[in-house]
């Protein structure tokens, strides 16, 4: 995995922040990032504004700091940091902001001295605020928290080109081709058996056809469990596919910056187990569960019907997700489904030959 480091501008009033601003510096440093902030020549003309332009355009993000002061205004009636913010949102560059909660606690030196100035800057804070990572502060210690919180939440919110070694680039593209390659070649290695250059592959089954699905019951009857109570259901491997869909256990992660589902076949399998059972027996008990041998059964099935992933950044395809929608309109079909042997528990009570002592 990359590992990458990102340019961060901080902004805000000067003389009333110095120790706000180098609290988040010294964050940001301490996360392996970079800092960039007019420290030396604080924005204070039209010429310095220009100059930091391209700076606040070459950063991944931008902080800005709002405490009790709107700042010095510009010809226009904005101040240097308000035009600071608006170029980096007109640059696409995302801003993560950080509002003293309580700025009228302030010390006078470090808030608005007219009701202007107090007005300009609500109207700022407001604006800056809108749709945009906020967190509140009250002390250096709270806006280092809020920083690291704040970063961390657009890292992986708000995906930036960041920075990275050399080398590692060179490496990770490596690896990164190395692994494509290994799987490809695992996919073609099946192909290279001789079985294959004198038969074909069996049929697949259409989805109109039956399959028998066994489930059991993980439910506590009389004191005991009963996980060897089977039932065995038939129905179509459509019927199947939608109480698939229904109860897919399904969380995503990402890799490399690219996403991927995982399919949690343990929860899955309870899930559709006790669909299953509810479906042919309303009353039935909690606790059902597809058997692994069935499961698996269906899960090749609805790979190589094409309607399920075996892996990726989406698990169901296209002709999957239109034939639940078209069933939905039409009501699912689940009539199909029905015990062919064996029993669903609706009861918790045993008859006397099945009390097992």
């Amino acid at each position: 995995m990359t590992d990458k480091r990102y340019q961060v501008f901080i902004s805000s009033t000067y003389e009333d922040l110095k120790e706000e601003r180098r609290a988040v510096q010294d964050t940001l440093i301490s996360m392996g990032d970079f800092p960039v902030q007019m420290e030396s020549f604080p924005a204070s003309d039209e010429e310095q504004l220009e100059y930091i332009k391209p700076l606040i355009e070459a950063c991944d993000y931008y902080i800005l700091i709002i405490g009790g002061r709107y700042g010095s205004i510009t010809s226009d009636g904005q101040s240097y940091t308000e035009k600071e913010f608006h170029h980096a949102v007109e640059t696409g560059v995302p801003v993560i902001v950080l509002v003293h909660s309580n700025p009228e606690e302030l010390p006078r030196n470090k808030t608005e001295e007219t009701s202007e100035g107090h007005e300009k800057l609500k109207t700022f804070t407001a604006l800056a605020s809108d749709g945009r990572i906020r967190k509140s502060w009250d002390t250096t210690d709270g806006l280092k928290l809020c920083v690291r919180e704040a970063v961390d939440h657009a890292k992986k919110t708000k995906k930036r080109t960041g920075w990275v070694k050399g080398d590692t680039i060179a490496s990770t593209a490596a690896l990164q081709e190395l692994e494509a390659l290994r799987k490809e070649n695992k996919k073609l290695e099946i192909f290279k058996h001789p079985a294959f250059e004198t038969s074909s592959l069996p049929e697949l089954p259409d989805l109109q056809d039956t399959v028998e699905v066994q489930i059991h019951t993980h439910a506590n009857i009389g004191g005991y469990d009963n996980n060897d109570l089977l039932a065995s259901i038939s129905g179509t491997w459509l019927s199947f596919f939608i109480a698939f869909h229904r109860s897919a256990q399904i969380s995503y992660n990402d890799w490399n910056d690219e996403e991927y589902f995982v399919l949690d076949k343990t929860a899955t399998r309870e899930t559709m187990g006790q669909l299953l059972a509810v479906v042919c027996e309303k009353n039935a008990l909690n606790g059902h569960s597809v058997t692994s041998e069935s499961f698996d059964l269906l899960w090749c099935y609805f790979i190589e019907a094409g309607l399920f992933y075996e892996e990726g950044n989406v698990p169901f395809a296209d002709l999957a997700r239109k034939i639940i929608r078209r069933l939905t309109i039409a009501g699912l079909h689940t009539k199909s489904l029905k015990v062919t042997s064996g029993k669903i528990r609706t009861s918790i009570r045993m008859d006397d030959e099945e009390i097992p002592f």
